[in-house]
């Protein structure tokens, strides 16, 4: 029992330092984006998740970029820089993309990125009552295990013999 109760300490405290520091990420301008097409592989496969640097707004030749094109984000590596705006392509693609990026829809320059992490946001964000259910429970376990400090109260309650607390009995 104390094993399991370890592991899901750990998981517990796992879940609260991921989230810390995606805060801090974005606190200094670093955004996550899911890659859920494999248009970037090899460097980053599908389901992957990548941070942007929000910051970094004007890439350099082979810099990947997380761009908005019709609603959606698209994630690509720049080709070149042309009098229209940017050409990207996605590593696996074939041709450039059809049209150009223009300066105001780049979102930032991808600094890194993980693998799989894409997908399970992804599947969170449509599922928050698990995202919810996941987070109340990491939260349970770790106020159960802080230690709690007690005041002990004497009781006045009557013990087997039926005799009072003499402590409580004297005042």
């Amino acid at each position: 029992m104390k094993f399991i109760k370890w592991i899901l300490n750990g998981l517990a405290g796992g879940i609260v330092f991921l989230g810390a520091g995606m805060v801090i990420l974005r606190m200094s301008g670093i955004l996550p984006y899911a890659v859920l097409s494999g248009s970037m592989e090899t460097e980053i496969a599908a389901g992957g998740m990548v941070f942007t640097d929000t910051k970094e707004r004007q890439p350099k030749e082979g810099d990947i970029i997380t761009y908005r094109l019709n609603g959606t984000t698209v994630t690509h590596r720049v080709v070149c820089r042309s009098e229209e705006g940017y050409i990207t392509k996605g590593d696996a693609n074939q041709g450039e993309d059809a049209n150009p990026v223009l300066p105001s829809q780049i979102v930032g320059t991808v600094c890194f990125s993980l693998p799989v992490l894409g997908f399970v946001v992804s599947y969170l964000q449509k599922h928050t009552t698990i995202l919810v259910m996941i987070i109340v429970f990491a939260s349970t376990f770790l106020l159960e295990s802080m230690p709690v400090m007690r005041r002990q109260i004497p009781s006045t309650e009557k013990n087997e013999k039926g005799e009072r607390n003499k402590k409580c009995a004297e005042k």
